[in-house]
């Protein structure tokens, strides 16, 4: 019997440290308490008889598997605001990804619990509201992304006290105000574009390219000429090289252009030029065979056409100049239409 009770006590034990601390049980129930307040379309395999570490959907757990510390279920189907006290309670919590949802609401004001955050992912979902006004919870906070939301108002200022963040996504959202300005270190990405923000970009942001900023009415100042726009980095084109290279483009463009153009004048000049020509020859046949010109005339024309002679007043015989010439023996006289032969 007592060794029945020493064995019942030892499975007890190791049941107990097989499923982690309490604080895991908590993590379990909260995420539990997540998804079935939370409507979704995509099915998820989370329940109470299975591994929370090694079964569940998108969630990951520390090495000793006592803490959830990643929560990643993009495109899940989410519609509807987060609960409150769910996601919140997850302490350890140090990446969250719930990207391209249907998510409503405003930001959580329950994540400030989640002080150990690096990377935060609520993009393409369809939050509304302010920011959160103290960021400086966050400070390990490496990666936000909150594009592609309806946020509104202002960009808090304390986002500048994340000295950790390397990228910064706030783009189409419907933020207004000036831009703060943030000295960030170690920031390698951002993108502000398609809000309304107004006024000048700050000096700790002029190093990013332009594209940035688009969409929104502000201005790019350079930090010595004030009024100067700031060009793109140095790894871009000269602008002089450009307009030269196209100039000459256009130039050389032109000369082809206007040699297309004289040439078909030219060869069109040369077509009504033949044509003129054939018309007055047709003319003139036209004319002699209706008795519209006289016959000093027609051969005065014909000599000059191929050298031949034409008769008149039914002669049915015709020769050439040549022929003629040949027979110069045989001249009879030279009269008013010119020399005649026997």
């Amino acid at each position: 019997m007592k060794g029945l009770y020493i064995f019942s006590l030892i499975f007890l034990v190791g049941l107990f440290f097989s499923r982690g601390t309490p604080l895991f049980v908590d993590d379990e129930r909260a995420l539990l308490d997540f998804v079935n307040n939370l409507p979704h379309s995509r099915f998820l395999n989370w329940n109470v008889y299975s591994s929370v570490c090694n079964n569940w959907t998108g969630v990951t757990c520390s090495e000793d598997g006592s803490r959830v510390i990643a929560v990643r279920l993009p495109g899940v189907g989410f519609h509807g605001p987060i609960p409150p006290n769910t996601l919140s309670r997850l302490s350890a919590l140090q990446i969250l990804s719930l990207r391209s949802n249907g998510i409503t609401g405003t930001f959580p004001s329950d994540f400030y619990n989640l002080k150990y955050l690096s990377f935060l992912y609520l993009q393409f979902n369809k939050f509304s509201g302010p920011l959160p006004s103290n960021f400086s919870v966050w400070k390990n906070l490496t990666i936000l992304n909150l594009s592609n939301n309806a946020f509104n108002g202002s960009i808090p200022y304390s986002i500048s006290n994340l000295t950790q963040l390397g990228a910064l996504n706030l783009a189409n959202n419907s933020l207004s105000g000036e831009i703060p300005d943030l000295h960030l270190p170690n920031l390698q990405q951002l993108n502000l574009s398609n809000n309304n923000l107004t006024g000048i970009v700050p000096k700790s942001l002029q190093n990013f390219p332009s594209f940035v900023f688009t969409g929104n009415n502000v201005s790019l100042v350079n930090s010595t000429r004030p009024g100067s726009p700031v060009f793109p980095p140095s790894n871009q084109p000269n602008p002089k090289s450009n307009n030269a290279g196209k100039l000459n483009e256009t130039a050389l463009l032109g000369i082809i252009v206007a040699g297309c153009v004289l040439g078909l004048i030219g060869f069109t000049f040369l077509l009504l030029v033949c044509c003129l020509r054939r018309r007055a020859e047709d003319g003139f046949m036209g004319k002699l065979e209706k008795g519209e010109m006289s016959p000093e005339k027609a051969i005065s024309r014909s000599q000059d056409a191929n050298n031949r002679l034409f008769f008149f007043e039914g002669c049915n015989y015709s020769f050439d100049l040549e022929d003629l010439l040949r027979a110069s023996a045989e001249v009879l006289g030279k009269g008013t239409f010119g020399m005649a032969y026997k």
